[in-house]
């Protein structure tokens, strides 16, 4: 590829994405490329999800209407790992295909070619280039330790790779140099991260400067192992006092025909040790609607852990079946037990969120209009608010995914 070169780059799909985009922005910018918006682009990166179904089928779509245009596209991501002839297919006249491993060549891959790496990449070595000047994304480990049957992400991250803890700090420091107010502690499993989450927590928190960490995604059979240290942990002022653990089902039937490593008494023990902790935690979660052999019953079961457990954030998937996974039940069946729990979720979470009115909290500002609270609740802040800067706010309304302020 030429160094004279410009691109624009497109990503898809959760934190680690985001995070690989931040790097891939960063490589190439050293490599002496300019970002620029599509239509002066010479090359058009597309950084892909996997997932679910829906979210490949609008990739591969994007792909196909790619194909038509004289731009030189590459694909990253997880979806080369997953579809890879889907890809060829939507596109081929590619220019090139890099794996999640593989982002760091890409400012020197040939055209036409295909890149899927079998050597894990140290991306806490990588500079990123913050989409958000306020929020630094500090990826600890690639892939996970499970081998869940609904999941094909597994392909595209593999098997688990931390990073090096020193080399994470030092990231760390350079975000918060550059003026992130908000440290994203992320991966596929954060409580699976050696030699120890609670130690790389308390680590982090002990770094000079005013900032809030977020604990990214934890999955409960890794959480369990060290559930002490790890509440002890989330004590520093630091630390939003929010966890985001899924647990995908409330039937042990269906955790176990998932390969889930844990049961609900599980789940459940967890919510309560850190709610013992710190009452007003916020709890985020997963749930699948139609896995494969998801009764009626089953389900009913997933609805009424929702009722008891009350979570502050509810990610509800319709079961899709994607490689190498199992087919699952009928999208009419999916679709009903989706709109469901939606459903209960949101008259939970309004009467939750009404419970806030009239409070006052010390909030930080991350995007235009909308700020965190210390429990990591969405707060609706006036436009005049400054990004990454603090305030004292009132809650004068709520609704069932935000509270709503204005400054005291």
């Amino acid at each position: 590829m030429a160094m004279d070169k410009s691109f624009y780059l497109e990503s898809y799909g959760c934190t680690s994405n985001l995070a690989d985009a931040e790097r891939i922005i960063s490589i190439m910018i050293n490599a002496g490329f300019k970002k620029v918006n599509f239509e002066q682009a010479d090359y058009v990166i597309i950084n892909t999800c996997g997932v679910k179904t829906p979210t490949e089928n609008k990739i591969l779509k994007r792909l196909k209407e790619l194909s038509k245009t004289k731009k030189k596209v590459i694909i990253s991501g997880c979806l080369p790992s997953i579809s890879l002839e889907k890809i060829k297919q939507a596109i081929p006249n590619y220019f090139a295909i890099v794996d999640v491993r593989s982002i760091d060549k890409i400012p020197s891959v040939n055209e036409h070619s295909v890149l899927i790496s079998k050597t894990p990449l140290n991306k806490a070595k990588i500079v990123p280039f913050s989409l958000n000047k306020a929020i630094g994304i500090l990826p600890i480990s690639e892939g996970c330790l499970g081998n869940c049957a609904y999941c094909c992400a597994r392909l595209a991250r593999k098997e688990l790779f931390c990073f090096p803890e020193n080399d994470i700090i030092q990231s760390a420091k350079l975000l918060l140099s550059k003026g992130a107010k908000e440290i994203w502690i992320t991966a596929q499993d954060t409580a699976g991260f050696k030699p120890s989450l609670p130690d790389l927590i308390n680590k982090i928190s002990s770094l000079e400067r005013k900032f809030k960490i977020r604990i990214g995604m934890m999955n409960p059979d890794s959480c369990l192992k060290i559930l002490s240290s790890l509440i002890n942990s989330f004590k520093s002022e630091k630390v939003f006092k929010f966890i985001h653990i899924p647990v995908q089902s409330g039937s042990d039937k269906i955790l176990k025909a998932m390969n889930r490593k844990y049961k609900v008494n599980d789940f459940k023990k967890i919510v309560k040790a850190f709610r013992k902790e710190f009452p007003e935690m916020s709890i985020s979660t997963d749930i699948i609607c139609g896995f494969a052999g998801e009764s009626e019953a089953d389900f009913k079961k997933s609805l009424n852990l929702v009722r008891e457990i009350k979570p502050d954030v509810l990610n509800i998937s319709r079961y899709w079946q994607r490689t190498g996974t199992p087919e699952g039940l009928y999208g009419r069946i999916t679709k009903q037990r989706s709109r469901a729990l939606s459903s209960l979720f949101k008259k939970l979470s309004s009467e939750k969120n009404q419970k806030s009115v009239g409070k006052t909290y010390g909030v930080l500002v991350d995007e235009p209009c909308k700020a965190r609270n210390m429990n990591y609740k969405q707060v609706i802040v006036p436009k005049t608010f400054k990004i990454g800067a603090s305030y004292k706010v009132k809650i004068c309304r709520a609704s069932s995914t935000s509270l709503f302020a204005r400054k005291i």
